[in-house]
């Protein structure tokens, strides 16, 4: 019989907004840029000089996390992030601490290790610790195993990248100008002599490589995501002087959705490498001979006006912006009757809710290193068998901490937070993008103590809260009521993957009918609002020894079934958790059927209250059996 962990009793609906930088004046992203020899930082519409390398030809830039916690007592780790810079001249790679009072270039890559018609390209910190480059002269992605995860200064480096195997290979006539991941995690990569973007996982094996996007591209030369899933493209043969789009627009799945651009290049200018700020801003770099310009603009609220933020002294060529610009956001904490909720912290391509009511909470999220997230696992000692940091897409390898504050219930004070539910607990979310093949068994650390939050000193303590529901496309990931701790106030949250042991490997043989099994909401089951009182939700689980067709079935797992309504009636994208009840059983708490003999899991979804929309039905393998799946279904 399968278990079934209870889910959130109430409607989550998380809408995105933008913290704007619309005017170089605004622009208060630090950006680091390149070409040439030099590396230049800007910030404020200022460019400072940060390091050169004599002969180097700087293409490209990339962002990682140091991975050394040297004191947890009163920082967090050695360096804030380090910087990598691909060297096409020299075929060099380094990195450095670009915040530091004396630069020291560490060399990770060069000519005396260097892989035979390799031209470097970064790149991108995966969430695995992975170092991922491009090669300018060739096919393939390459990867630097475990990179993220060495200490800069340590000589202990990987001897040389080795060629990521695909299925089929990257095309033999490709060259590699760029880096991004989707968000399932997929790598999104850049051919330019194809004038595509290929996917290929990074995470599992073997990865299937196949053609993203190759619509509205000439010569693309850097790649970004945003948190909405929306990528651009860089095109770099756009003709000098053309009033054409320097930048390719494309929805989550690859198809053409708008030109944003509008800029008439200069004559002797020609578009580089973008890349996207964690509040969705977007920075583009363009060169001429003698001189670059560093533009911005906010797609997520239908700007499409490039900005000049500033002009650099030489041609600029690659990009790269540090994390951690996400600001504070303070709103009143409430639980309106007519339409019961959490309130909502939204960063954009991430987030922080609290389900309560009556009182003022402050939400501040910083990016920290998988170092410190380990400390914080340490401090919740014997609550977590095997726990990992679930490091956020798109944050360059670092993960989002969030230190939320709001008056303690058992306080003194007037204008405390009170409890919505029948326990007296509040219920505590973290919602962003995360790799679904990597984060397949989240829970919540949540540490207090500290004066140094998100950093620990030693009056810190840490517990582990586990799961209520596991959403698709970067939902939301609620710890479960029953196990928060009373109190709440000056608290810092982690999202962590508790990493257990395979009872039995099996694999998951596809939601079965009434269920559709496809993600593709065109191509889903639908059901007719109020006449449809309830579906079954039927799947199997063979053991990998065995077929869905015939067996053997594993018929003890361990999941975590969610619900979620993914858009509304007109279309667009939302996420609410869905409280879900089955007739078959009783209630959420209880186990939904193993039927021997069908070898089927079974349960009943009443779906009779649902509003007119798309849902998702997730199953989340507690056991490990393998990795979470989920379907989508359409009510109308």
């Amino acid at each position: 019989m399968i278990n079934l962990r209870r889910v959130c009793m109430f409607a989550v609906s998380i809408l995105l907004f933008c913290i704007v930088n619309d005017r170089a004046s605004a622009q208060t992203d630090r950006v680091y840029v390149s070409g040439g020899s030099n590396i230049y930082k800007v910030q404020g519409g200022v460019v400072s000089p940060v390091t050169s390398l004599s002969g180097a030809n700087f293409e490209s830039l990339a962002i990682g996390p140091d991975s050394v916690d040297i004191d947890s007592v009163t920082h967090n780790a050695a360096h804030p992030f380090l910087l990598y810079a691909c060297d096409t001249q020299g075929n060099r790679i380094i990195r450095f601490d670009p915040t530091a009072a004396t630069i020291v270039q560490q060399q990770i890559y060069n000519a005396s290790v260097s892989v035979s018609g390799l031209v470097p390209e970064c790149g991108r910190s995966a969430a695995s610790g992975d170092f991922f480059i491009t090669n300018k002269a060739g096919a393939g992605v390459y990867k630097f195993s475990n990179l993220a995860n060495i200490p800069f200064g340590s000589a202990n480096l990987p001897t040389a990248p080795t060629l990521v195997s695909t299925s089929p290979a990257f095309p033999a006539t490709m060259t590699g100008r760029g880096i991004t991941q989707k968000n399932n995690g997929d790598l999104l990569v850049v051919n330019n002599a194809g004038n595509q973007v290929l996917r290929s996982p990074y995470s599992v094996a073997p990865p299937t490589q196949t053609t993203f996007a190759g619509s509205n591209l000439s010569g693309p030369v850097g790649i970004a995501r945003l948190s909405t899933g929306d990528v651009f493209v860089a095109n770099s043969a756009i003709g000098r002087g053309s009033s054409s789009s320097p930048v390719a627009h494309f929805d989550r799945s690859g198809n053409v959705a708008a030109t944003c651009g509008g800029l008439t290049f200069s004559s002797n200018q020609v578009p580089a490498s973008l890349a996207a700020s964690q509040s969705d801003a977007l920075y583009l770099v363009s060169a001429s001979n003698n001189k670059g310009t560093v533009w911005s603009w906010s797609p997520t609220q239908g700007d499409c006006s490039l900005v000049p933020v500033a002009t650099t002294p030489t041609a600029v060529f690659g990009v790269a912006v540090t994390p951690g610009s996400f600001g504070t956001i303070t709103k009143p904490v409430v639980y309106p009757v007519t339409n019961p909720g959490p309130t909502i912290y939204d960063f954009n391509s991430h987030g922080f809710q609290i389900t309560a009511k009556g009182c003022t909470g402050t939400v501040t999220p910083f990016a920290i290193s998988p170092a410190t997230v380990s400390s914080m696992i340490s401090r919740a000692a014997g609550l977590l068998s095997s726990s990992q940091p679930a490091l956020n897409l798109g944050e360059a390898g670092f993960e989002v901490a969030y230190v939320a504050k709001w008056p303690d219930p058992a306080g003194p004070q007037p204008g405390n937070c009170a409890s919505v539910f029948s326990d007296g607990l509040f219920v505590n979310q973290i919602f962003g993008v995360f790799d679904n093949n990597i984060t397949n068994n989240p829970r919540i650390v949540r540490c207090d103590g500290s004066a140094n939050e998100p950093f620990l000193d030693s009056n810190t303590s840490c517990t582990a809260l586990s799961t209520l529901g596991v959403y698709p496309l970067g939902g939301t990931i609620p710890d479960d009521p029953a196990t928060s701790v009373r109190g709440t106030s000056n608290s810092t949250f982690v999202l962590v993957n508790e990493a257990l042991s395979p009872i039995k490997a099996g694999t998951f043989c596809g939601f079965e009918s009434p269920l559709i099994d496809t993600q593709i909401a065109s191509k889903a089951s639908t059901f007719k609002s109020g006449a449809t009182k309830t579906i079954t939700v039927k799947f199997k689980l063979a053991q990998q020894s065995g077929t869905c067709q015939n067996g053997p079935y594993i018929t003890d797992a361990t999941a975590l079934i969610s619900v979620g309504q993914i858009s509304d009636s007109t279309g667009k994208s939302l996420l609410n958790a869905i409280a879900i009840g089955s007739t078959s059983v009783g209630n959420a708490d209880a186990q939904p059927l193993f039927n021997q003999g069908n070898q089927q899991y079974q349960f009943t979804l009443d779906i009779s209250s649902l509003a007119v929309g798309t849902y998702s039905v997730t199953v989340t393998f507690l056991s490990n059996n393998t990795y979470q799946h989920f379907a989508v279904f359409n009510v109308k």
